[in-house]
């Protein structure tokens, strides 16, 4: 099934007036299970079918938080703690979804905050002069 399909629309044809709205389109034909990264992201960030597609891409998440949908490292992350305080209240599994994902990604960091600093404790006091 597609966005499509589970809003009860029929798939808009060509042409289209922006390769925005053709891309988008063909997001929203397309069957949720083969969605990629980048589609996701599409979707979310144009508020197309979000909690039908949210839960998917929360999986993306899962395995790699900084996943790259299309346009950065970490812009799928970025489309979906974008949303509106108000879509969260109504979804609040997801949030708590997110907000783990969030604090293992976080607690990574921190657990390199030792490694970070021996590894930056090679140049010497900021002058961008190694010390041996």
């Amino acid at each position: 099934m597609s966005v499509n399909d589970i809003l009860g629309f029929r798939p808009a044809e060509g042409p289209f007036p922006t390769p925005l709205v053709e891309r988008c389109e063909a997001a929203m034909s397309t069957p949720l299970k083969d969605l990629d990264a980048g589609q996701f992201c599409l979707l979310i960030n144009q508020d197309a079918g979000r909690e039908y597609v949210l839960p998917l891409a929360i999986d993306i998440l899962r395995e790699n938080p900084l996943v790259e949908a299309s346009n950065y490292r970490g812009d799928l992350l970025a489309a979906c703690l974008r949303l509106d305080p108000a879509f969260w209240a109504e979804h609040r599994d997801m949030w708590m979804d997110l907000f783990q994902i969030l604090e293992e990604l976080k607690s990574t960091i921190e657990d390199l905050k030792p490694d970070w600093d021996h590894f930056v404790g090679f140049l010497g006091a900021g002058n961008g002069e190694f010390v041996e």
